[in-house]
């Protein structure tokens, strides 16, 4: 059963235990899934069944991104490769290289890896994070054109992506420090030096960005560089570990703070459910590309809900 409402059972994807990093794929709207020891599979929402299985990535899958047409999936890990398959042969079709960290960047362990990989919304780009920088490989042959972003003599942390490909978010190697680029350029919007640990998100049209505050979520409009809202997350919480995500629409904005999920209405920057009872240990929530569902996943499994039905019964 889709769950209604906090308390509701959701779907429960019994057959995602372990699998804690999501993607909804393109057009299908089906569950992408990787596991801690290199399993990925395709969960079909209809069916809540495993569709398809790709096997054989070495180790902890870091992150899972899907070309914007639905036919490519890449993904990445501690180690120094990214693995691209061709969905419909079920194929492997490249797994580029990425060289490790060099340079002033305070290399250390966290910057061996890669952690951050999106595609560009045309498709022609990969846009990989190692080595406390952003690379762009192209599709076509999988090649290393450049560095699209890098901070002098800092390490990138985490990189988000707006859907658009206009906006860049991050955070550097202290965790506090946040860049917002225009990907153009690139060139530098706004930055942000905070007195507190957060990851950020961005509004898939690139207008708002979000970033965890002692009192809230911040919302910084990209265009007038000034803060417009704050979303006062409940509980109230002066730790870092609040987590953001908005949702391809843009209207709602999903939030996570003391282990209690909450879903917002971006215009009215009022809550629209105070709470859903999410998985133990939440690693992630992703949105499908109608924003109709909502993926909750963490090491002990995966949770789907309607939000349909949630907001027509909440």
């Amino acid at each position: 059963m889709i769950g209604r409402a906090a308390g509701d059972s959701p779907a429960v994807a019994a057959g995602l235990i372990g699998y804690s990093n999501l993607r909804f794929r393109p057009g299908d709207g089906n569950l992408l899934a990787g596991s801690h020891d290199g399993r990925i599979v395709i969960w079909n929402i209809a069916s809540a069944k495993v569709a398809v299985e790709f096997a054989g990535f070495p180790g902890d899958i870091q992150e899972l991104a899907f070309s914007p047409d639905g036919r490519l999936l890449a993904a990445s890990g501690k180690s120094t490769e990214v693995w691209v398959w061709d969905i419909a042969k079920k194929r492997r079709i490249a797994n580029p290289v990425v060289a490790p960290p060099t340079g002033n960047v305070g290399v250390n362990a966290a910057f061996f890896g890669i952690d951050d990989i999106a595609f560009a919304p045309d498709g022609k780009w990969l846009l990989v994070k190692t080595g406390g920088r952003v690379e762009r490989w192209e599709t076509r042959g999988f090649t290393r054109q450049g560095i699209a972003v890098e901070v002098s003599g800092r390490g990138i942390v985490n990189f988000r992506l707006g859907d658009n490909g206009r906006i860049g978010v991050g955070n550097v190697t202290d965790y506090k420090t946040f860049y917002v680029w225009n990907m153009a350029g690139p060139s530098v919007i706004k930055r942000f030096d905070l007195p507190y640990y957060s990851v950020p998100a961005v509004q898939p049209n690139g207008t708002l960005v979000a970033i965890a505050a002692a009192d809230g979520i911040s919302l910084w409009d990209t265009t007038s560089r000034r803060q417009v809202a704050t979303v006062p997350v409940v509980p109230a919480t002066s730790t870092p570990d609040i987590r953001v995500e908005f949702s391809p629409n843009g209207k709602y904005l999903w939030t996570h703070a003391k282990g209690v999920s909450q879903l917002w209405d971006v215009a009215t920057r009022r809550p629209l459910v105070d709470a859903f009872a999410g998985p133990a240990g939440l690693d992630e929530a992703r949105f499908s590309a109608d924003s109709r569902f909502l993926a909750l996943g963490s090491f002990g499994g995966a949770q789907v809900w309607d939000l349909s039905a949630v907001l027509a019964n909440g």
